[in-house]
């Protein structure tokens, strides 16, 4: 079956998002390759939930908490592009127990937008897709608390199989220490090594380094059956 070249849906999130094609590997610089089954067309559109108590958390060096009860991403593709655009919505969002809420949402309610770009790492011998997301800085409110939430953020991608046609994407983000991200390093399309201070939170008094971690795996279900090659 002949497939179209194609960014979908899957690669999320988290947290807003979207998500571009750039992967690659130290020996090979070319970009993965996302197909859709012939005949599909657009908008590519994906979305995905998680929820418990909590379902998320982020969590600075200093373990200032933000905790959130749900978690839900809806991911698009307009066109054929490297490029995809998303949101990510937090519900039940507090910090300790002050409601957070960015401005003009609901009580509780913290969105977060976004783009995205696959990225890849070598595990364990094993070259490994990951989702690269940007977002601007965010600001949003606990009462009388000002929080800004800045920098970039690397998880990982499950339930795809290189060559494999699939309908859904895991992704999940994580904690191994106190503000410290799994995923620190990434290799871009040119095969270089690029290591960034993920999240950065600001209570008042300056960044500090901050991790989120999904306490479920969240898996994006899509519109359209895709493939990921890498």
């Amino acid at each position: 079956m002949k497939a179209l070249k194609n960014l979908d849906f899957a690669i999320v999130v988290t947290l807003v998002l979207a998500w571009a094609v750039t992967a690659t590997s130290a020996m090979a610089t070319e970009l993965p390759d996302l197909h859709v089954a012939l005949g599909e067309s657009y908008p590519l559109l994906g979305e995905g939930e998680i929820k418990g108590e909590p379902a998320a958390k982020l969590e600075s060096a200093l373990k200032e908490p933000l905790t959130a009860t749900t978690v839900k991403a809806k991911l698009e593709l307009k066109e054929l592009s490297s490029l995809g655009v998303g949101v990510i919505t937090y519900t039940g969002v507090k910090h300790n127990a002050a409601g957070c809420n960015t401005e003009g949402d609901a009580p509780e309610v913290v969105k977060l937008s976004g783009e995205g770009h696959i990225v890849v790492k070598v595990v364990a011998g094993k070259l490994t897709p990951l989702l690269l997301l940007l977002f601007k800085p965010l600001t949003f409110a606990c009462e009388k608390l000002k929080l800004i939430v800045s920098g970039t953020l690397v998880l990982n991608i499950s339930k795809v199989v290189s060559g494999m046609e699939t309908t859904e994407v895991g992704t999940q983000s994580k904690c191994v220490g106190a503000g410290k991200q799994e995923f620190t390093e990434y290799e871009n399309d040119a095969g270089e090594i690029k290591t960034k201070q993920l999240i950065l939170t600001n209570f008042g008094l300056g960044n500090e380094p901050a991790c989120e971690e999904y306490f479920k795996e969240l898996v994006i279900k899509s519109n359209k059956m895709a493939e990921l090659l890498f």
